[in-house]
């Protein structure tokens, strides 16, 4: 399977990169949505793990791409959270196609099950 991972925070890369490599997943990165919305959300991945809140391109815009420029692909969603007085973006994302979401920090027991859940759900 192939998994991208994009996320602004450069730590946050590593960490979900090394777990997922970890067992055999083939992992690629992106540190905005920028070039997600430039390619039409035509992306070479089987799975996205996103996060919410970047600069530039939110998650939100970035997943709505996805979706449109590769039907098929599965999300989960992934953020620290909302910040005061913000909606709940990660509800949000649910809302709008997500296949699942997380919270940050993620464990590396977590992040392996949801991703094995994700990738056995029937495409949409």
């Amino acid at each position: 399977m192939r998994i991208l991972i994009i996320d602004d925070c450069p730590m946050t890369r590593l960490a979900l990169r090394t777990m997922l490599e970890s067992v055999g997943y083939r992992v690629s990165e992106a540190e905005d949505g920028e070039k997600i919305v430039r390619s039409r959300g035509r992306v070479d991945a089987d799975l996205v793990l996103c996060d919410m809140f970047m600069p530039g391109r939110d998650g939100i815009e970035v997943m709505c791409e996805l979706r449109r420029g590769s039907p098929g692909i599965k999300i989960i969603a992934i953020s620290a959270g909302a910040f005061e007085g913000m909606m709940d973006m990660l509800q949000v994302a649910l809302r709008l196609g997500a296949d699942e979401i997380l919270f940050k920090p993620i464990s590396e027991e977590v992040l392996l099950e949801t991703v094995r859940r994700v990738a056995l759900k029937p495409v949409r």
